[in-house]
C-alpha cells in the first residue's frame, strides 16, 4: 500500500479521460476544503461511497509539464470504478482555496467486500 500511496503522489483531481467521470462525479467525492468523517471499519464502507469489487491497477505514470503559476499545485491522477472496469482519470495542475496549500491525496482503501474511495482534500 505505500508504494499506491507513494505513486499517488499529490492525488487526483480535475484530469479526464475518453468517457470517464470527473472526480466530483465519484460518488461525491470532490475537491473538498477539509478532511471527511473518521475512517470506517475494515467490515463496511462510508455511506455513500464509490465502492469497488476489484483492486485498483497500480498508478499510471503521467507528464506534469509546467505549472501555469508558482501557485498551482500538481494533482496527479487516479483510477475511476466504472462499475465492471477501471478507469484512469488524468492529473492536471490546480490552485488550491484560499488559505490552504497542500492536496492530500485521496486513495482506494480495502473493506471486507472490496474497495472503497477516500476522497482526497485541501490542507492548510
Amino acid at each position: 500500500m505505500k508504494g499506491w500511496m507513494q505513486a499517488m503522489g499529490v492525488a487526483a483531481v480535475l484530469g479526464l479521460s475518453a468517457g470517464a467521470a470527473p472526480l466530483a462525479a465519484q460518488g461525491g467525492a470532490q475537491m473538498p476544503v477539509k478532511s471527511g468523517a473518521a475512517a470506517p471499519s475494515s467490515d463496511e464502507a462510508p455511506a455513500g461511497a464509490l465502492v469497488a469489487t476489484e483492486e485498483p491497477p497500480a498508478p499510471q505514470e503521467e507528464q506534469m509539464g509546467t505549472a501555469p503559476s508558482p501557485a498551482h499545485v500538481w494533482v496527479s491522477g487516479y483510477w475511476h470504478w466504472r462499475g465492471r472496469r477501471w478507469l484512469w482519470m488524468r492529473g492536471s495542475w490546480a490552485r488550491p482555496p484560499r488559505g490552504f496549500h497542500a492536496w492530500m491525496p485521496g486513495h482506494w482503501a480495502r473493506y471486507r467486500r472490496g474497495w472503497y474511495w477516500v476522497p482526497g482534500h485541501w490542507r492548510r
